[in-house]
């Protein structure tokens, strides 16, 4: 499902009652979460109504309040940032346990290319060790690795303009068809579509890179990339390039409040 849109509106747009507290600050600041319609489907990324800048005024405004300690709070409940590592982690309006990994520095999206330098932060690595957030929100002990995924979005699926990746349990038919054999030519149909599967040892070098030195740079903005543990201790990176392509189809659906339903 292609990323929630932040869309400009008042605290009337969508009522205060359904919104995770940390989404308070978007409201008050004339944003107001709208990605979703009433019936819980999806806004599409590239909508033209998106407001690009919200989720980094969001992240911005809420770290800017946080100390230097690791894994502090922001002023706002479901916002954690990580000033001392550089990002923050966000809970989606949308779905129990969805949750956005977003660089504190600014960085566009998977096209950015800071992220194919070495001295640039791992985000997936960063992103995979924050995957506890899922099992909490769920009111779980623990998840299986094999259970969860992270993912980010081509520049044309998504509505922010600020790097996000996407972190939640797999789909079951994914995870279960990431266990079977590859097809000919060594892709994989998942959620429809196909996409290059490499596996790798460890999250070191990022995949950003992995997948960059594959398809060369100038198609990374056509990219989107997801990551899953492969029961072996090392994990998938899987790519598709392709106009509009989106990896968070590769997670559960994320089913989003409606306002007529929560009253």
């Amino acid at each position: 499902m292609p990323d929630s849109a932040l869309v400009p509106g008042t605290i009337a747009a969508m009522r205060a009652s359904i919104l995770p507290p940390a989404w308070a600050l978007a409201a008050a600041a004339g944003v107001a979460l709208a990605g979703c319609a009433a019936g819980g489907s999806a806004r599409p990324e590239n909508d033209a109504a998106a407001d690009a800048p919200a989720l980094r005024r969001v992240v911005q405004a809420g770290c800017g309040s946080a100390t230097s300690v690791s894994g502090a709070v922001a002023a706002l409940a479901g916002l954690k940032c990580v000033p001392e590592a550089g990002y923050a982690v966000l809970k989606d309006v949308c779905g129990p346990a969805h949750f956005l990994l977003i660089p504190l520095a600014r960085r566009s999206g998977i096209e950015s290319p800071e992220l194919l330098q070495p001295e640039e932060p791992d985000w997936f690595a960063l992103a995979w060790a924050e995957r506890g957030v899922v099992a909490g929100a769920l009111g779980a002990a623990a998840l299986p690795d094999a259970a969860l995924g992270l993912a980010i979005n081509s520049s044309s699926a998504r509505s922010q303009d600020q790097l996000h990746i996407h972190i939640d349990r797999l789909r079951p038919d994914v995870a279960e068809r990431l266990r079977g054999p590859a097809e000919p030519g060594g892709s994989y149909t998942l959620a429809g579509e196909s996409y290059v599967v490499e596996r790798v040892a460890s999250l070191q070098p990022s995949p950003f890179r992995v997948v960059a030195a594959r398809i060369g740079a100038g198609q990374m903005a056509r990219a989107s990339i997801a990551v899953a543990a492969d029961g072996e201790g090392g994990y998938y990176v899987i790519s598709r390039v392709a106009p509009g392509a989106h990896a968070e189809n590769l997670l559960v659906t994320k089913v989003c409040p409606s306002p007529a339903g929560n009253r």
